[in-house]
């Protein structure tokens, strides 16, 4: 149970007093501004369990796909392809540790491995797998975007099970959406 976030009170937009936290579990699952818990056999009737936070077979959420993010650099800006272009992200797995980030700029025909930071992740305390989120960044050459006014770069995660992020999410209602990430950027050169 959460009465602080980053050493600050919650906020109300964040779940003030008390909120839920379930790690490893979806965001849906971690409830806000809790005053009681009851334990029960079924799930409770409020409609965001009737009506939301559903897959698209109608089984309920409960944790999230693997997922790899691009953070840097953002969607739509320019960039000069005269000097190597570094791109950033965060990548996530719930049920098993994600063993690399790969990078393509040609819509998936070859793939560059980033480096995981898997140097900041904190270890647990021996009581299950870890559920935050790794920081991860690659370098793409500038010898890789000469001649280009414009690219798109992608990234997909791939787990210790052999799991790989897919191109495409599968559909949930709007929910849990886990396709490649993918940025274009311009050749502001």
């Amino acid at each position: 149970l959460a009465t602080k976030m980053n050493g600050e009170p919650l906020s109300r937009d964040h779940g003030f007093p008390v909120r839920a936290l379930l790690p490893g579990n979806a965001g849906a699952r971690s409830v806000k501004w809790l005053n009681s818990i009851k334990l029960a056999r079924e799930a409770c009737d409020s409609p965001w369990n009737i009506n939301y936070y559903r897959k698209s077979d109608g089984s309920h959420i409960q944790r999230l796909p693997m997922q790899s993010i691009i953070l840097s650099p953002e969607n739509g800006c320019s960039k000069s392809f005269d000097e190597d272009i570094v791109v950033e992200g965060v990548t996530y797995s719930a049920d098993s540790p994600i063993t690399r980030v790969e990078i393509s700029l040609n819509n998936g025909k070859s793939w560059h491995k980033a480096i995981l930071r898997t140097n900041e992740v904190i270890k647990d305390d021996a009581i299950g797998p870890y559920h935050g989120w790794t920081r991860f960044h690659a370098t793409v050459k500038k010898e890789e975007l000469q001649g280009l006014q414009s690219v798109k770069i992608a990234s997909r995660a791939v787990d210790s099970n052999g799991n790989v992020q897919p191109e495409k999410s599968e559909q949930h209602r709007g929910y849990l959406f886990n396709g490649w990430s993918q940025v274009q950027i311009g050749n502001s050169a």
